[in-house]
């Protein structure tokens, strides 16, 4: 009876071990086969790690050409101007005479002009989507013969400010009609451009 128990147990072991041994080559297979899809995709993690280097170089050369676009145009840019406060501070309390300011840059450019300024114009350019072609609005601006001087007051990529003077003898209500008109026909490729033209309180003379 003893060893009808012990063959039973030896029986039931040998199941056991059996089993477990089968179950351990199963979870060995299915490893094997993760290892083998882990390999079969390492070139496609490859190939698209390259993908997106070439995509970032070619967006650094896409920055690099749009810079390069919207460099320093041929205007002459204005040198910012003491304020009357900060003029005040740098004059000594105890001096009895008054500090005579700077020449102002308008006033330069008036005497530079011969004295043939009597208008001054400030045009504002812009345009909400892309880079404004500010080489167009100077093409617009200086192709008007009673134009005597451009400054660029400021330029941002997608707004520009410039200043412009015109003869004495000019009708100045005509001129910025004159410019209006080609400024649109210089900027017709950009929908969202915006131009606006005023006339300057206080013109140099």
């Amino acid at each position: 009876m003893a060893e009808e128990t012990r063959d039973t147990q030896a029986v039931t072991v040998e199941g056991e071990l059996d089993s477990a041994l089968a179950t351990l080559e199963s979870a060995l297979a299915t490893a094997g086969g993760a290892v083998a899809a882990i390999r079969g995709t390492l070139p496609q993690v490859a190939a698209l790690a390259a993908g997106v280097g070439e995509m970032e170089a070619a967006m650094a050369r896409v920055r690099q050409q749009l810079g390069a676009s919207t460099g320093a145009p041929p205007l002459r840019s204005v040198e910012p101007q003491d304020t009357p406060a900060a003029q005040a501070q740098d004059t000594p309390v105890a001096s009895p005479e008054p500090v005579e300011p700077p020449p102002s840059v308008e006033e330069d450019q008036a005497e530079a002009a011969g004295g043939r300024v009597s208008h001054c114009l400030r045009l504002d350019v812009s345009t909400r989507a892309g880079s404004l072609d500010l080489k167009a609005v100077d093409g617009s601006v200086n192709e008007n013969s009673a134009v005597v001087d451009v400054a660029l007051l400021d330029y941002d990529g997608r707004h520009a400010t410039l200043k412009i003077w015109i003869e004495a003898s000019a009708d100045p209500n005509a001129v910025r009609e004159a410019l209006l008109e080609s400024l649109q026909r210089h900027l017709a490729d950009d929908e969202d451009a915006e131009v606006r033209i005023d006339f300057e309180d206080d013109p140099a003379a």
